[in-house]
């Protein structure tokens, strides 16, 4: 009776590291270059397209989008009839492998980020920041994926709004988490009007900086129309990384951020 529990608890392991893509200690990391298009979207929990994800689907797929970090999504609740719009999105933009992060209880469901990515996901662990009781929770992911063997290390986040030293003190943290890690990248929506990050991330790959700015807060208009007003979304890589190209989706607004992209290159490491 033992020996066939032990063989169940072995084989729900294996199982459980195929579906997951649990790594293996001896795998190493292939070396090679290669490309990423990597977005971030806070996407307003879907109101501007009034919950049709299918249109939100369609702005990830008009790039090409092999990465892409969402902020203000949803999960099983009332709001989105119960629905879970990172699995819709998995399935509308052919991105499989997808995690979302849990960072409010709304009973039922939860309110947080999410990610997409096409290349499996190695690992995914999740952590709250210390934001005590004056403002929202809020909360990371740290993910290590498996780009044709190349393990990058990516992270996703919406930092906190309204106190730019509790924003400092975040992204500090995210970068003590990132000297470890050969290639990596970040995707926030990290309500930074100062561009702090690029003095705390001083040695890494930025889309979104002082010299080339872009106003990724989408704000209406009295005819209706949105236009560009802040910069609070950014991608950072790791520095062996390249900036190829980079923009942002205004020509339609579909949540009250435009979408941030951009292609990565890593070279070998």
């Amino acid at each position: 009776m033992k020996k066939t529990v032990y063989f169940l608890l072995i084989v729900l392991i294996a199982l459980s590291c195929g579906f997951f893509g649990c790594k293996n200690n001896e795998e190493k990391d292939a070396n090679t270059e290669f490309t990423l298009n990597v977005a971030t979207y806070n996407i307003e929990r879907g109101n501007e397209v009034n919950l049709n994800f299918d249109i939100i689907a369609e702005d990830i797929t008009k790039f090409g989008i092999d990465l892409v970090g969402f902020q203000e999504i949803d999960e099983m609740t009332q709001y989105v009839d119960r629905r879970s719009p990172i699995r819709e999105l998995a399935e509308k933009t052919g991105l499989q492998y997808f995690h979302f992060t849990n960072v409010t209880a709304t009973r039922p469901g939860y309110i947080g980020n999410a990610f997409l990515s096409r290349y499996p996901i190695v690992s995914v662990e999740d952590f709250m920041f210390d934001t005590g009781d004056n403002y929202y929770k809020r909360g990371y992911c740290h993910a290590v994926l498996n780009v044709n063997g190349n393990f990058v290390h990516y992270y996703n986040t919406h930092l906190t709004h309204n106190s730019e030293a509790m924003v400092i003190d975040q992204e500090t943290l995210i970068k003590e988490k990132t000297k470890s890690n050969p290639r990596f990248i970040v995707t926030a929506d990290f309500n930074d009007l100062h561009f702090n990050y690029c003095n705390i991330f001083n040695t890494e790959t930025h889309v979104n900086t002082p010299e080339h700015t872009y106003l990724t807060a989408a704000t209406k208009q009295d005819d209706g129309s949105f236009i560009g007003t802040k910069p609070l979304d950014n991608i950072i890589a790791s520095g062996n990384a390249t900036l190829i190209n980079a923009g942002i989706y205004n020509e339609v607004a579909h949540s009250d951020h435009f979408m941030l992209y951009c292609t990565l290159h890593f070279a070998k490491i």
